[in-house]
């Protein structure tokens, strides 16, 4: 598959203990099945082609001689599939009997894995080679297998224990069932991947083994760095499918030192299409409490403010509040610090600045939000001073242009710094992440503060945060008036107005917020392409946003990205809240000065 990702099986087909016929032909035919679904790499049980449950027939020389027959059989009659298939089968070696599982790719057998782990029924394994149809085969306890050309590599594990730390680890598992055997295993897969940054395979025996003194369940899974991809219940359908981004865990987690290297051949730039979710919002993934993810943002942009109030020994902390998303977030968060320092609400000075573009719905929103909060708001109309500034600089002050914009804003931020030395205390900055992204912030004027509480808050997240705050508020009037700002356009509101609401919506000029967010992520989180984010998001948005819309405003999120470094060098501190920031103090190291030829798209 395209850009990294293969499309991987966990199965365990019918089988019948101690018949390696029969399981070839049930292995044949399901790694065909699989291989038509566009599946790469199929992972059957442990000792499938024997059973895990044979006991002393182990020992026999006519179960080991089926064995091998039923793995050159598989072998042959998938050699035309582009799939490689890893399954499990007991292998003579030297008098010795292991527990193994074969990689089988273009007709060959490429190579055998014997276990390792105290619980593997047979010896511990030893490297070497092992006869296979007479030829020699390379075996080894350790051993990453490749792909050629591409990011596909992985390990082999045998046995209940989780050791080995690999981008992608095959676990053949041959544990029985119990009540508690399940969500262990997903305890332990999830733990393990989410650590490693990798992904794991995790094939369990399936229920047709020998349920002398034990049942086993098929129970298979799939998880990629602490998320769970793909899963098959206990005696379900025994089946997990999904696909592995190998060059997202490559670049993430490290093979295991001291292994033997084999390599194998596939083509893996065939197009298709993913089956795995693709997170549209995946700084607020599906999988997460989003109630508690909102409760611990604002607790962190709480105590970040509270403490920087406590050092400074502020008298006052002022911010502008619009009516907006932003604004009302940083109110919130302030109002917050103020009960963690035990201070009265009327230590937060809230300002309204309107001007040429301030429609009724937003003032009336940020009215009504601070006398719900018991926050004190001065209103200090720039109409005036703005059109002297104009006079001033020699503008008209009727074109519409960027520095009729950017007046406005640089006046606000002159008022609310100038306001803070009067009461003795600093300015609070209401900018998000996503704006950051997008230099879509006024240098020296809505770009700068003392302290930005929303500078690692995308605004997706912020529309989150907001809501849950408006979920768990005891005043009716309170959510009310919080959900009438969360459904207001966003908008700067910088241009006059033509009726009773603004004109200028921001994203009919930059671009969905959503959009916009997804493509931070993906390129900031997982290092991906612009042209591996185009096409998740072609898929993630489908039905949404045409692949023309898409493409339009990836290319403007780019260039915005790379031209507007230089008003991220010199941002304010802020509260980090997610695990990279575009801040230069937690690590986030980009050139003013690059060129935009690396993420063109």
């Amino acid at each position: 598959m395209q850009y990294g990702f293969i499309k991987t099986a966990a199965l365990a087909p019918k089988m019948r203990v101690a018949d390696p016929e029969f399981n070839a032909r049930s292995a044949i035919d399901a790694v065909k099945a699989a291989a038509k679904q566009g599946v790469e790499l199929v992972v059957l049980p442990r000792l499938f082609l024997t059973g895990c449950t044979c006991g002393g027939l182990f020992n026999t020389v006519s179960l080991l001689k089926k064995a091998e027959d039923a793995l050159l059989t598989l072998a042959v009659q998938t050699a035309s599939l582009n799939c490689a298939t890893v399954v499990g089968l007991p292998v003579s070696y030297r008098g010795r009997l292991l527990d193994c599982s074969a990689v089988v790719c273009g007709g060959e057998v490429v190579g055998l894995t014997c276990a390792q782990n105290p619980d593997a029924p047979f010896c511990e394994g030893v490297e070497g080679y092992a006869s296979i149809g007479g030829t020699q085969v390379p075996l080894s306890p350790d051993t990453v297998y490749r792909c050629r050309g591409s990011q596909l590599s992985f390990c082999i594990e045998i046995g209940e224990v989780l050791s080995t730390l690999a981008p992608l680890t095959l676990h053949l598992e041959g544990t029985a069932e119990t009540v508690s055997a399940h969500s262990r295993r997903i305890s332990a897969a999830l733990s393990r991947t989410r650590q490693s940054g990798g992904a794991l395979v995790c094939c369990c025996t399936g229920a047709d083994e020998s349920t002398t003194d034990f049942v086993y369940s098929g129970a298979q899974l799939i998880a990629e760095r602490g998320v769970m991809l793909a899963e098959s219940k206990p005696f379900g359908a025994a089946a997990a499918v999904s696909e592995i981004d190998c060059e997202l865990i490559s670049r993430t987690c490290l093979c295991p030192a001291e292994t033997l290297e084999l390599e194998f051949e596939l083509d893996l730039s065939l197009e298709g299409k993913l089956t795995r979710r693709i997170e549209k919002d995946p700084f607020m993934p599906s999988y997460a409490d989003k109630d508690d993810t909102c409760r611990m943002i604002l607790e962190l942009q709480a105590r970040g403010l509270a403490r920087r109030m406590e050092h400074t020994g502020a008298k006052a902390v002022v911010l502008g509040i619009s009516g907006g998303l932003d604004s009302t977030l940083a109110l919130l968060v302030a109002v917050r610090a103020c009960r963690i320092l035990g201070k009265p609400v009327d230590t937060v000075q809230a300002v309204t600045m309107p001007c040429f573009g301030t429609s009724k719905r937003t003032k009336t929103n940020a009215e009504k939000l601070c006398e719900q909060l018991s926050v004190p708001l001065r209103q200090v109309n720039i109409t005036a001073a703005v059109e002297r500034h104009f006079r001033d600089i020699g503008h008209d002050g009727v074109t519409t242009d960027a520095a009729f914009e950017n007046s406005q804003a640089r006046e606000r931020t002159q008022v609310l710094m100038d306001l803070a030395n009067m009461l003795g205390g600093f300015v609070i900055g209401t900018g998000d992440l996503s704006e950051l992204a997008l230099g879509w912030a006024t240098y020296n004027g809505d770009h700068m503060s003392a302290y930005a509480v929303n500078a690692d808050v995308p605004k997706t997240t912020i529309r989150h945060v907001v809501e849950y705050c408006a979920k768990m508020s005891e005043d009716p009037a309170l959510s009310e008036t919080l959900r009438d700002i969360i459904g207001t356009p966003v908008s700067p509101e910088l241009l006059p107005l033509t009726g009773k609401e603004s004109d200028q919506k921001t994203e009919d000029i930059v671009g969905p917020y959503e959009l916009h967010d997804f493509y931070l992520y993906n390129l900031l989180k997982n290092g991906y392409t612009p042209q591996k984010i185009g096409w998740l998001a072609k898929q993630a948005f489908e039905g949404e946003y045409s692949a023309e819309t898409v493409d339009k405003w990836l290319s403007t999120f780019m260039r915005r990205f790379v031209s507007q470094q230089f008003k991220r060098s010199c941002m304010p501190d802020g509260p980090a809240v997610f695990d990279f920031s575009l801040s230069p103090r937690a690590g986030f190291n980009f050139p003013s000065d690059a060129s935009g030829a690396v993420l063109k798209y």
